[in-house]
């Protein structure tokens, strides 16, 4: 018999889990992983039920009405997970200038497209882009664009255009990717050293604690910067892969600098 407790211990032990993943770089916790799990569950008493390896008499709440939505472990209400930091850009270029006397160049043209370039995620994205996703100008097409997989859309992005910065950054690894097997642009830059190499840089600039800066940065940096120069919703909701809801949520979101601007706008028109 399914009871309070159990559900209780559910989302106890869920909301541990979630917290101790490895991939979950600031032991934040949200509601919507946990979500995502009771439903997984809801599923699995269905499947029992419809196979007579679960009586409905067993379930938390066995009210008809009930048995075809929750059956009694409903959703939590949603709570966000503490926000990524905004990479500022100072730190920005405090990075930079580390790595480059450090000799990682690889890693400073990294850093910067993922500053740039469509909120690529890090493990299907940014891993897998290769030459042959970006079309340089030939002719008279004088346009960058690229098309890449959106691994959490399962769709194509588009032709989207491309900015200076990873225009430039595109043609200095265009020959050597080209000659690779896999015609990856950034061969060298694995998760693993990504990681590494943001971790040294942040603790050597001190950004570390509720400053500390990951690779996931990246994206919410890329989308609040859109958000700060006005970028229309649906505009970013496509550079970035993101629904229209997510987006509008990045206009609630403010920088130090945003903030300073502000004020000094009063300042100017005073």
């Amino acid at each position: 018999m399914q009871t309070s407790e159990h559900l209780r211990e559910f989302k106890k032990k869920m909301k541990e889990v979630i917290i101790a993943r490895p991939n979950n770089n600031l032991q934040s916790f949200n509601t919507r992983s946990l979500n995502k799990r009771l439903g997984f569950l809801r599923d699995i008493f269905r499947y029992a039920i419809k196979e007579r390896l679960l009586h409905v008499d067993k379930l938390l709440d066995c009210s008809p009405a009930s048995i075809g939505r929750d059956m009694g472990w409903k959703n939590e209400k949603v709570i966000e997970c503490k926000q990524k930091n905004i990479i500022s850009p100072q730190e920005e270029q405090d990075i930079v200038d580390e790595a480059v006397l450090d000799g990682e160049q690889e890693f400073v043209d990294a850093f910067r497209w993922l500053l740039n370039g469509y909120g690529m995620r890090l493990d299907f994205e940014f891993q897998k882009l290769t030459v042959d996703l970006i079309k340089f100008p030939r002719g008279k097409d004088t346009k960058f664009t690229i098309n890449f997989f959106r691994n959490k859309t399962k769709k194509w992005s588009g032709d989207l255009p491309m900015n200076e910065v990873t225009q430039e950054i595109a043609l200095r690894y265009r020959e050597k990717a080209f000659a690779r097997a896999d015609k990856k642009l950034f061969p060298n830059m694995t998760k693993r050293k990504l990681r590494t190499l943001f971790d040294r840089y942040t603790k050597r600039l001190g950004l570390v604690g509720d400053k500390k800066i990951t690779p996931y940065c990246t994206k919410h940096t890329f989308v609040t910067r859109l958000a700060e120069n006005k970028v229309p919703v649906k505009t970013i909701s496509v550079l970035a892969g993101i629904t229209v809801e997510t987006a509008l949520g990045y206009y609630n979101q403010v920088s130090d600098e945003s903030l300073v601007e502000a004020m000094q706008s009063l300042e100017n028109d005073s």
